[in-house]
């Protein structure tokens, strides 16, 4: 099946830095990248600042000992380093 009139790059344009929507409009590219850097780097600032308090929040206003805040710290790093897996398999369906 060959393509006849024109070829497939005339009809894309220049979409080297991006990609067509449904419309023809460029999407995508560096806006859609610092959106993505930025989410991101919010996302660790989350993780880091809650990972770094949680053992004194447990130990202290809550009350638990150390041993036992220890283990839900580390039950918590657990799911949360599970959940984009879950999340990548939940996407893939």
């Amino acid at each position: 099946m060959a393509i006849t009139g024109s070829s497939a790059a005339d009809e894309l344009g220049d979409t080297t830095e991006a990609s067509l929507n449904n419309r023809g409009n460029n999407t995508g590219g560096w806006r859609s990248a610092r959106l993505i850097i930025g989410v991101e780097m919010a996302e660790r600032f989350a993780y880091f600042g809650i990972s770094s308090n949680l053992i004194m929040y447990l130990t202290g206003p809550l009350g638990e000992s150390t041993a036992t805040a220890a283990a839900n710290v580390n039950a918590w790093i657990g799911t949360v380093s599970f959940m984009p897996l879950l999340g990548g398999f939940i996407c893939k369906r």
